[in-house]
């Protein structure tokens, strides 16, 4: 995740280079700077950075994020152009779990991202100003995201990165037919595998992480910077691509060292510090065989999970019958199922990305911490037994700070309870409202989750215009608040649908044949989630779709019917005592309670009654919310 400093003192001794040339290769350089090695993280976030500084000045900053579909064609257009100019490209790794080392830092970076929305929200109390046509979409080309010179607009700096856009990297790269060989999660972060690639065969690691200069890549291993890329067209028809390269190991001789990592250590430790004065204590360290306990947590960060080391047993357990990365999941789900197989501890941890929402309201992601749970709790189907973890603790936004919320897991059976409830929500769905296509589906349960979490919370549900805007992009002169943040929720059911799809398809496929038949139809039912990319597309996508406009009132006609209001989605329900984030929210079971009217018009047929999970004869199937709540 980078030292402070520590690729400015060394600069002076990076060496320029041609990574690869169109039409000819580069015979000159005998090293090997034609192969590459990917850290994925940083190429998201490079490609992410590439295309904002490309956007047109003249949106706001919210609208200036590039689209998950673009993020997709960059990451493919970088890829593309280096081996159109004869790079090879080896792997491609991205995170696939974070070490309990890196907490701080995780924890730090939420942090500062709250800072920077809060700021951001404090001068722009009334919301963004909106462009009345909407722009063209950007057509992506080689110059896009290989000019490093172009800066990023100062008011586009204001809000934190996408939230999913690692995972909407990762989906596009494996969709590809040329990449999707090299793309690894990897049950560590991606640098020690960057490293041990580069160590056996050579090559350049292309990152923007500082610490891949403190790992042993061996001597024939390289690092470039892609904030350091150069696109250079010097003639028709020729083309290249420079960089300046680190090589660590050549470094540390000149310096006068066995490699960089005292001087790493010292940087590290006082970051403002004369490159002399660092160096000056590098060379003054002397092992003395007394325990340095400080450098030595710093050097277990390079050590103790490369591959091939005993101690990185403990990110992929014995255990765990099926290898995540075999189903690339997710980044944040594929460290859930680790943490899961390895603990020793009964809760476990969820980084839950960061949503651009109103700061000053209810986290965004309150809206499907029901759905979130199920998800979570799906887990225990890997054992035959009681799992030794009995929680999940969600770490985001809670008001104005970062907090933990610890959410308790479901026991097998009110899983199954949950998961008949689920089935019967998209199916009643489908039946009220004639729904044909999953997207729509999908699409009208978030609404109704968004919805129904206002009820439950015991506030005003969004008006229908808001919801209309939502769903069709449309706005006014002003781009409030209160659409930002709505959008926000929508996204968090989203999302979290699409958690519960890989957890699913997880535990289905390490269960196998003993998979609760439920469980395997809910898989089925959730199998055409769409990608990321079309699963949560910008405002300004959903603008240029001309079939959601047409389609969205009789949408939003079946969702409020279900919520028991067939006009404006105002009628308010009382919905108990739920508390916001609560670790024990209720768990929504199908629209059973609120469907009566329905049924009387013939618009849905009745369910089947589902088997209750107490012998209390006062709790009933309309009461299931709080019978979950109280278990």
């Amino acid at each position: 995740m980078g030292i402070q400093g520590l690729t400015v003192k060394l600069q002076p001794y990076a060496t320029p280079a041609t990574l690869g040339s169109y039409n000819s290769y580069n015979a000159n350089d005998s090293q090997d700077t034609s192969r590459v090695i990917i850290d994925g993280p940083s190429l998201a976030y490079y490609v992410y950075y590439r295309l904002l500084a490309s956007k047109p000045a003249s949106l706001n900053a919210f609208d200036s994020a590039p689209s998950y579909k673009e993020l997709g064609q960059g990451a493919l257009v970088f890829l593309d152009t280096l081996s159109e100019h004869n790079v090879t490209i080896d792997s491609i790794f991205f995170d696939g779990f974070l070490p309990p080392q890196k907490q701080a830092v995780r924890t730090s970076r939420l942090e500062g991202s709250l800072k920077q929305l809060l700021i951001f929200q404090s001068t722009h109390p009334n919301g963004l100003r909106v462009l009345p046509e909407p722009s063209k979409p950007l057509v992506i080309e080689a110059a896009h995201v290989l000019d490093s010179s172009r800066p990023v607009p100062t008011p586009f700096k204001g809000l934190p990165a996408a939230p999913f856009l690692v995972p909407a990297v990762i989906e596009a790269l494996a969709s590809s037919y040329s990449y999707a060989s090299t793309v690894q999660i990897v049950p560590a972060e991606a640098d020690p595998y960057c490293a041990a690639a580069a160590r056996q065969d050579g090559g350049v690691i292309l990152t923007n992480d500082s610490d891949m200069l403190v790992h042993d890549i061996g001597p024939n291993g390289a690092v470039a910077f892609f904030n350091q890329l150069e696109f250079r067209e010097s003639a028709a028809e020729y083309t290249s691509i420079h960089v300046l390269v680190c090589r660590p190991v050549e470094i540390a001789k000149r310096l006068g060292l066995d490699d960089l990592q005292r001087l790493a250590f010292e940087v590290k430790k006082d970051p403002a510090a004369m490159f002399h004065v660092a160096l000056g204590k590098a060379k003054m360290y002397k092992p003395t065989g007394i325990r340095d306990a400080h450098y030595d947590e710093f050097l277990e960060e390079y050590s103790a999970m490369a591959p091939g080391n005993g101690r990185s047993q403990i990110l992929m357990p014995a255990t765990l019958p099926i290898d995540p990365s075999e189903l690339q999941l997710d980044p944040r789900v594929s460290e859930l199922v680790l943490q899961f197989a390895a603990s020793a501890e009964p809760q476990v941890k969820m980084y839950l990305p960061f949503l651009i929402d109103d700061p000053t309201r209810s986290s965004a992601w309150g809206v499907s911490s029901s759905l979130r749970r199920l998800a979570y709790s799906l887990l225990s189907f890997l054992t035959t037994g009681a799992s030794k973890v009995q929680s999940v603790v969600d770490y985001g936004r809670k008001g104005l700070r970062m907090a933990s919320q610890e959410v308790r897991l479901l026991t097998k059976q009110q899983c199954l309870l949950y998961v008949q409830g689920l089935k019967e929500s998209f199916s009643q769905l489908r039946s009220a409202s004639g729904l044909t296509t999953s997207h729509h589906l999908f699409k009208a349960y978030a609404i109704y989750m968004v919805c129904q979490w206002y009820v439950n919370n015991d506030k005003p549900r969004p008006a229908r215009d808001a919801l209309v805007g939502l769903l069709t992009g449309t706005t006014g002169k002003t781009l409030t608040w209160v659409e930002i943040h709505l959008s926000a929720q929508l996204q968090a059911a989203l999302y979290s649908l699409r958690m519960l799809k890989h957890l699913l398809r997880y535990v289905e496929l390490a269960v196998g044949r003993d998979i609760p038949p439920l469980l395997k139809d809910l898989d089925m039912s959730l199998e055409d989630l769409e990608p990321i990319e079309r699963l949560i597309p910008s405002r300004l996508e959903v603008v240029m779709q001309e079939q959601s406009k047409s389609e969205t009132p009789g949408l939003l006609d079946v969702v409020f019917s279900l919520l028991g209001d067939e006009s404006t989605g105002e009628h308010k329900v009382d919905a108990g005592n739920t508390e916001e984030n609560s670790a024990t929210e209720p768990i929504p079971a199908g629209f059973t309670e609120i469907s009566g009217r329905m049924r009387k018009k013939g618009r849905i047929a009745p369910s089947k009654p589902i088997a209750p999970v107490s012998k209390e004869p006062s709790k009933k199937l309309n009461n299931i919310y709080r019978l979950l709540a109280d278990s």
